[in-house]
């Protein structure tokens, strides 16, 4: 029995080191209010895994979204039940796509703070992931020009709304 045990340990322990994460941020929001987790997974096993579900301390609900387009130009989230990680990819939570929705704030989550997210994955089990809050606005026009300049456009002042803070 504690042979089996161990291979489980072992297995799960395996399965953590094939993903990794970078780039974890949290849109800033006030108490009370709703606010999302973001983050890139990078999955280096041949095997896809699932993000099943997210925590957060400092969110009274906690949510695996995703956007979709509805009628004509609308936009809407709904929860999801999982998210792929494909097999030797990269997942990007981000705007306007999958995402954690951080529901009810418990406290203010100002530009700088840090604060760590719970994901649960199918087989890599739970992780914590520590993020920084960020303004989501000055994050999309930061984005925005890189992307401008990498396409050698000039950037426009306004922030574009359908970028995705990549």
């Amino acid at each position: 029995m504690r042979i089996l045990f161990v291979l489980i340990l072992a297995a799960n322990l395996f399965a953590q080191s094939q993903l990794e994460y970078k780039d974890a941020w949290i849109r800033s929001g006030a108490e009370g209010m709703n606010t999302a987790f973001f983050v890139k997974i990078h999955n280096s096993s041949d095997q896809p895994d699932y993000l099943l579900k997210a925590e957060a301390s400092f969110a009274t609900v906690v949510e695996v979204h995703e956007t979709y387009k509805k009628d004509g130009d609308m936009m809407g989230m709904r929860e999801v039940e999982q998210i792929e990680v494909p097999a030797n990819a990269t997942l990007l939570l981000k705007p306007m796509s999958y995402h954690v929705m951080l529901i009810k704030l418990k406290e203010d989550m100002t530009v700088g703070k840090k604060g760590k997210v719970k994901l649960f994955f199918k087989n890599a089990g739970m992780v914590e992931v520590e993020a920084e809050v960020k303004d989501m606005n000055k994050k999309m026009k930061k984005n925005k020009m890189n992307k401008d300049m990498k396409h050698g456009m000039k950037s426009s002042s306004k922030a574009d709304k359908s970028c995705c803070g990549e």
